[in-house]
This record gives C-alpha cells, sequence and structure tokens, in this order.
C-alpha cells in the first residue's frame, strides 16, 4: 500500500482527459477551498502492453456503473460490499487495505469518500548516471521521466545537467 500525497484546503474534482475523466485535488483556486485533507490510497497495478486498455476500460466502467465520469462512494459503503466498484477485480486489494489505513486513522471509516478512477500514468524507469545521463550517449533526462516529481527537483536536476553538458 502507498499514501500520498496528502494535500489540505482543496478538494478532489473530475480533471478531463480526451474521452474520460480522472479524480484530481485542486487547490489553485478559492472556489476549491475546504478545511478537508486529501489523499491517495494507491494500490500499484502493472497492465504491461495493455495500459492504456485497462486505463480506458476502468473509465468507461466507472460511468457505466455510476452513470457518472467520477465515483465519490463513502468509504462505509466500500467496506459493507454494497459499493457500485466492489464488482470490478481491480479495486479488490481496496477494503483490506482501509481495513488496515483504519487502525491508524478509525475515522476514514466512517467520515471518508473515495473518488473512482484515480489513474497514475507512471513514465518508465531510466537507468542514469550521477550525471543524469542515460544509456544513449548524450541523452539527458530530469523531471518526472527520471522518476522525480516536482519543479524544483527538475529545476536542480536542469542545472546538473547544464554542468554535465558543458564539461563533456
Amino acid at each position: 500500500m502507498e499514501i500520498g500525497p496528502l494535500s489540505w484546503y482543496g478538494t478532489v474534482i473530475p480533471e478531463d482527459h480526451l474521452d474520460m475523466a480522472i479524480s484530481s485535488f485542486r487547490s489553485n483556486e478559492a472556489r476549491w477551498n475546504t478545511d478537508k485533507v486529501s489523499f491517495n490510497l494507491i494500490g500499484n497495478r502493472s497492465y504491461p502492453d495493455s495500459g492504456m486498455e485497462q486505463t480506458d476500460r476502468l473509465g468507461q466502467l466507472t460511468f457505466v456503473l455510476t452513470n457518472d465520469r467520477i465515483s465519490k462512494e463513502r468509504v462505509s459503503t466500500i467496506l459493507n460490499g454494497k459499493s457500485v466498484i466492489s464488482i470490478i477485480p481491480e479495486y479488490d486489494w481496496l477494503k483490506p487495505v482501509i481495513k488496515e489505513l483504519a487502525q491508524i486513522i478509525p475515522e476514514i471509516t466512517t467520515k471518508a469518500y473515495f473518488h473512482t478512477p484515480t489513474i497514475l500514468p507512471l513514465v518508465p524507469k531510466t537507468i542514469l548516471g550521477n550525471n543524469l545521463e542515460s544509456e544513449v550517449d548524450g541523452l539527458f533526462v530530469i523531471g518526472e521521466s527520471a522518476g522525480i516529481h516536482g519543479l524544483l527537483a527538475a529545476a536542480c536536476m536542469g542545472a546538473i545537467v547544464g554542468e554535465s553538458v558543458v564539461s563533456k
């Protein structure tokens, strides 16, 4: 189980991507302000060579089952087996994880909501040297493509790459 990121003063909203929507945390506008905390429960599932198809399938199933692009259900509904997503095998991991998390955050079972689908596309892992050069001579990789998230980290990595290119 992976938890994160924790986000305050915003809300989970539908975000359009082509013909499907994924849930996304928004806090950059006053209209999304809230005193709630939002975070993802991430069940890492790999679909080699069929990730796009599986993403599309989950988006379409959510729409068919909930008559909306984003499902918002009480966590208690998931725990008692009455959730609309309970018939989707990709969410079989969720119930035991919520029970485990409830040992640390007991109110999650009575006060929390779960939004579906939250899909986190991952870029393939790239093997990098100390100077952030890939296995392809002269190809440097920074930011999310290098597995590092955040603007500040990307800027720092850019400085490292700039130094590496100049000294090459």
